[in-house]
């Protein structure tokens, strides 16, 4: 499907005019060049955060369409320190979203309470993030010393409990030992 040179010229089509469509919600000028019935289907649907509105799912289609057409999964700049941290990130998704939301709760009483400003808001971003990546960069520490603790040697092996048949008791992994 992203070989099709049809397809991804169509992508391509939906980014720019989501671009165009984004910046007139910030720039006059932007707006002005804008059809009046785009304008009105806007306002009459409006495209929010809150729901995924049709317009937003198909510009996250198109632009991962360009990517895996453009991009390729060999690209050295895979393996820079930054991807390796958003790849991680990814490996813990399920953990790294809850913190996330307790993050943005922490983020949105900070910024309306105590700090306002840009200053603000870009330390506090930076902060959620760097908390976000050490956060699963921990979680794949601990999970390698788990792994490696199973892995160990016919020592490990040996430190098991017997049964009164002498048996060994498997432990059970995640719990105190």
């Amino acid at each position: 499907m992203t070989e099709s040179s049809i397809v991804i010229v169509a992508a391509a089509i939906c980014v720019v005019v989501a671009f165009f469509i984004a910046m007139g919600w910030h720039s006059r000028s932007f707006a002005a060049i804008q059809p009046f019935w785009l304008t009105q289907w806007i306002i009459n649907h409006p495209i929010d955060k809150t729901d995924l509105h049709p317009f937003r799912l198909l510009h996250f289609l198109a632009l991962t369409l360009i990517v895996l057409r453009f991009v390729p999964r060999e690209w050295v700049a895979w393996q820079a320190p930054v991807f390796r941290q958003a790849i991680l990130c990814g490996q813990h998704s399920l953990e790294i979203f809850c913190a996330g939301v307790l993050l943005s709760f922490a983020a949105h009483v900070i910024l309306f309470e105590w700090a306002h400003g840009i200053v603000a808001e870009i330390v506090v971003s930076a902060s959620g993030i760097l908390s976000m990546v050490c956060l699963a960069s921990l979680m794949a520490w601990y999970q390698g010393l788990e792994t490696a603790r199973r892995n160990l040697s016919p020592i490990a092996g040996a430190m098991m409990p017997l049964t009164p048949e002498g048996q060994q008791i498997p432990r059970i992994s995640g719990g105190a030992s």
